[in-house]
C-alpha cells in the first residue's frame, strides 16, 4: 500500500496536478480502506483458488479415466449363499485402460477368505493393474471377476494426503471409534509421530500432500487409513517401500503379518521386498500383464 500512495502521489506530480490537503486525505482514507482486504483477504483468496485448483485436477483425471459403466462392471454371484466376502475369482480375465489394448491378459485366480497373498515382478509387470482391475478402475475385455460383494481398503503406491488434520486424514470420514483409531497408530508407529506435532497432537493441520510429513510418515499415514477402514479385502501396493528395515519389519508385524491386526482379514500385498514373504499362503508372480507362477503355501 506505500507503493501504491507514493505511485498516485508522484503521477499527480508529475502531471502538474495540485494536490490539496483535502484531496490528499481523502486518498490516504481509501488507501487505508483497501489495505484489510488486500493484505488479508487476497492470500486467503490465492489459497483457496489453488485449493480449487487441485481439487479440479482430480476430478479431471477421474473424468479422463473414460470408463464405461457397464464395460467395467466385475460380475458376481446372484446366490448370496455361494458369496463368500474377502473372497476373489478371476477366469481366463483381461482387463485394458482403453478398451482395446489388454494389460492384463488371461488371468486366473482363487484367493479364499482370510488368506494373506503376496504379489511380485519386475516394475511394469501389472502388479498395481492387478489392484485397479479388482478395483474395477479397469475395463474388463474378457473372462469373469467374482468379487463375492466384498468391500475393500486401498493402501496406495503413493501415498495421497489432503489438507486437513491427521486424525481426518485417518478416519476419512468414517465414524471416530477410540480404541481402534489408538489400535492402528500403534500398529503404524504413529502414536509417537503425533507427540511431535505439537500440543494438538493428532488434530494438527497437515498441508496439501503433507507437505509437513515426511515420505515414511506419509506412507504409514495412507496406511493407517487403509487399516482404521473395516473391509473384507486389503490392497496393499508396497506400503513398506519408504520405511527403513527396522521400522518396516515392526509394522509388517503389526498390521501386516500373520499375528497383525489384519490376520483374520484376506491380505493382498505387493512388494519387492521377497523377505516379508515368508508367511504367504499364496504367491503370484505376474511376467508382462500375465501370471508367470502361482503357488499356495502350507504353513
Amino acid at each position: 500500500m506505500p507503493l501504491v500512495g507514493f505511485s498516485t502521489y508522484a503521477g499527480a506530480w508529475f502531471t502538474g496536478d495540485q494536490l490539496k490537503v483535502v484531496d490528499i486525505l481523502i486518498a490516504l482514507g481509501f488507501f487505508s480502506q483497501m489495505r484489510d482486504p488486500i493484505v488479508y483477504g487476497l492470500p486467503l483468496a490465492i489459497e483457496k483458488l489453488s485449493e480449487l485448483r487441485l481439487a479440479w485436477q482430480r476430478i479431471d483425471r477421474l473424468i479422463q479415466l473414460m470408463i464405461k459403466e457397464g464395460e467395467r462392471t466385475l460380475y458376481t454371484s446372484d446366490n448370496n449363499h455361494d458369496q463368500r466376502k474377502g473372497a476373489i475369482t478371476m477366469r481366463n480375465s483381461s482387463f485394458s485402460w482403453n478398451g482395446h489394448d489388454d494389460c492384463l491378459s488371461s488371468l486366473n485366480i482363487d484367493i479364499e477368505p482370510g488368506k494373506f497373498v503376496g504379489i511380485t515382478g519386475v516394475v511394469g509387470s501389472g502388479k498395481s493393474s492387478l489392484f485397479a482391475a479388482i478395483l474395477g478402475e479397469m475395463i474388463q475385455t474378457q473372462g469373469e471377476v467374482n468379487i463375492n460383494d466384498s468391500s475393500f481398503s486401498y493402501a496406495a503406491q503413493s501415498p495421497w494426503i489432503f489438507s486437513d488434520t491427521l486424525r481426518a486424514n485417518i478416519l476419512f470420514e468414517k465414524p471416530y471409534d477410540e480404541q481402534r483409531y489408538t489400535s492402528v497408530l500403534h500398529a503404524c508407529c504413529l502414536d509417537f509421530d503425533v507427540t511431535t506435532l505439537g500440543l494438538r497432537g493428532d488434530l494438527t493441520i497437515i498441508g496439501e500432500n503433507g507437505v509437513n510429513l515426511s515420505g515414511g510418515q506419509k506412507m504409514r499415514v495412507s496406511l493407517a487409513r487403509a487399516l482404521y477402514a473395516d473391509a473384507d479385502i486389503y490392497l496393499l501396493d508396497d506400503p513398506l517401500a519408504a520405511l527403513d528395515r527396522i521400522v518396516g519389519k515392526r509394522i509388517y508385524d503389526q498390521c501386516i503379518g500373520p499375528n497383525s491386526l489384519l490376520k483374520n482379514k484376506t491380505r493382498l500385498l505387493i512388494t519387492h521386498q521377497t523377505h516379508l514373504l515368508n508367511d504367504i499362503h499364496q504367491m503370484i508372480i505376474l511376467t508382462h500383464g500375465r501370471i508367470g507362477s502361482q503357488d499356495h503355501c502350507t504353513y
